[in-house]
């Protein structure tokens, strides 16, 4: 009793137990004793205060001390459990942050175990905290009842135990209302002391409005090259910054040119205008980018075999957001028939 409480057996002998026990749990010690006093056995835990005034846990087990039928008191023993519930109690608070942390997201995520492909935790996002331990990842995301091993489907909890390394993969996953998503999952492996994958963590953004974004921008993409090749027009896009200029396809025979020849860059594109109007195009770049001007003129240009032909050019400047011209856009249309009738 020393050791624990830090009393004299002679300091305690005599002195009613509700000295000892912390004033919150003296309830619970009183409801202990009650039940050993019905000659009962019983176990309880609970806070003490010390001879120094620290508080420690004990867990006591007692059990009736009684001669013949009458009930003289009761016996038992005390252990100190401060450390475990110390260490229970870090255990609780870690469990809750991390709980309020995975329920934080606003994505599925989960933890595979690699053997069942059960979802062993997992937040209200990806399914109901009743279902972990007992639903798999396959039947949860795909519906199916069997583990994913298509092609388009590849399965990230195989690939990484292959090979023991994160992995990305975009997946057709089905929410609660059992409509089809687009999602890119993102696994990462867990491992055991021995270096094997035990576990997988994942989890899966919805990149549904993105795909569909993109698949949008593509057709229009599609339907602006068409038009440009029914207008005989074409497109450029100049990077101030680095020199590089891109254009579309449709500048190339517009300036007698077989498709990759031009080398990509605004000195290689001032060597195809004439000569005569060099300084001409030169003037209205440096008006467009040191001014704001608007970048619109009509110029010569002189195709590799001598041809002279007419262009007529639209561009505009695209700034930074300290006002530094970075790239300028712009379109080119053939127009040597207009200034040949003119």
């Amino acid at each position: 009793i020393e050791s624990l409480l830090g009393y004299h057996p002679s300091e305690v002998v005599g002195r009613h137990l509700s000295e000892f026990v912390h004033e919150d749990d003296l309830p619970r010690a009183r409801e202990s004793s009650g039940q050993v006093y019905s000659n009962e056995y019983a176990a309880d835990e609970y806070r003490v205060v010390t001879k120094s005034g620290e508080v420690r846990w004990i867990r006591t087990s007692s059990q009736p001390d009684s001669m013949s039928e009458r009930q003289m008191g009761m016996q038992g023993v005390l252990t100190d459990i401060t450390e475990q519930r110390l260490a229970s109690e870090l255990i609780r608070q870690q469990n809750e942050f991390l709980n309020r942390v995975l329920e934080s997201l606003t994505h599925p995520f989960y933890v595979l175990d690699v053997r069942d492909y059960k979802v062993k935790i997992a937040n209200s996002a990806a399914l109901r905290q009743s279902q972990a331990g007992q639903v798999t990842c396959y039947a949860l995301t795909h519906g199916r009842s069997d583990p994913c091993d298509a092609v388009e489907h590849p399965c990230p909890l195989e690939e990484i135990k292959k090979t023991k390394q994160p992995v990305t993969v975009e997946h057709i996953h089905f929410d609660r209302d059992g409509n089809a998503r687009n999602v890119e999952v993102h696994g990462y492996p867990l491992f055991d002391q021995k270096g094997d994958v035990v576990q997988v963590i994942e989890y899966a953004l919805d990149i549904t409005e993105r795909r569909q974004a993109e698949e949008a921008l593509e057709r229009s993409d599609e339907r602006y090259a068409l038009a440009q090749r029914a207008a005989d027009i074409g497109s450029w896009d100049w990077d101030i910054r680095t020199g590089d200029l891109h254009w579309s396809d449709q500048i190339e025979p517009m300036f007698g040119l077989a498709p990759g020849e031009f080398s990509g860059t605004y000195d290689s594109f001032l060597q195809l205008v004439h000569p005569e109007d060099r300084q001409h195009v030169a003037d209205a770049v440096d008006a467009s980018i040191q001014r704001g001007a608007d970048y619109a003129l009509e110029h010569r240009i002189v195709w590799p075999d001598g041809t002279v032909r007419w262009v007529s050019q639209i561009g505009d400047t695209v700034w930074d957001r300290h006002g530094k011209a970075i790239r300028m856009l712009g379109v080119v249309q053939d127009v040597t028939e207009r200034k040949q009738a003119e």
